[in-house]
């Protein structure tokens, strides 16, 4: 997560420095011919996917996974459930601004400004990263690696899908949607950092009398069984 954080805001500055001012770069140029000539026969198909991914969709899917969160308190974190929507509303915040702040043209319609970074592709990488976070091994002590391997391919297919539907179409530019990347991946990381540090501590190696979480209670069981066969 320190990483994500650490580097999202580099390659978002980096990427407005390279566009601003300009409506397009060579390298958008070229990355929006090849994308669009390949992907054309299949333009009613991603134009669902652009249409299925909204950002109110993507952040009502990010609420439902804070919801089941909420729901698994006594094997999660409770402030889990909180990054899930802290964190995309933050991604989507700053998107906005930036959005205002640098106004760039749409691809398809050049008087629509607003197009970097893009809306839609900042909420699917949002879902992407809460979704990760959720099914990560140090937050679930018993995970079914297999429903978890398919939750995160899910969501990182439809957020490459949307990414690319997103070019093929010429709603955004390949720095649109890789400056909405970054910012998704930044912002819900600093949200799970910062909120990892403010919840309470509780382990079992805690002072008498503490309350032990569930987690903590099927570890010490667990490490007891070990002992016994020791």
């Amino acid at each position: 997560m320190r990483r994500c954080v650490l580097a999202g805001p580099p390659v978002v500055i980096g990427l407005a420095g390279y566009i601003r001012g300009r409506r397009t770069t060579g390298l958008d140029l070229r990355v929006d011919r090849a994308v669009h000539d390949v992907l054309t026969p299949l333009a009613p198909a991603l134009e669902r996917v652009v249409a299925l991914a909204s950002p109110l969709h993507t952040l009502l899917a990010c609420l439902a996974v804070a919801a089941v969160t909420a729901v698994r308190r006594r094997r999660e974190p409770g402030h889990l459930a909180f990054v899930c929507v802290a964190g995309p509303v933050l991604a989507l915040a700053v998107t906005g601004v930036l959005q205002q702040a640098l106004a760039r043209p749409s691809a398809a319609v050049p008087w629509s400004v607003g197009a970097f970074p893009s809306g839609h592709a900042t909420g699917a990488w949002s879902l992407f990263a809460v979704t990760v976070l959720v099914t990560a091994p140090a937050v679930r002590t018993r995970p079914n690696d297999v429903l978890r391997g398919l939750s995160r391919l899910a969501t990182l297919v439809l957020a490459l899908a949307l990414s690319l539907a997103l070019v093929a179409g010429r709603d955004h530019y390949l720095t649109d949607v890789v400056a909405a990347a970054a910012v998704s991946l930044a912002a819900v990381s600093l949200v799970a950092l910062l909120a990892g540090r403010v919840r309470p501590a509780v382990s079992a190696g805690s002072a008498p009398g503490s309350t032990l979480t569930s987690d903590d209670r099927w570890g010490r069981r667990r490490l007891d069984r070990t002992r016994g066969h020791l």
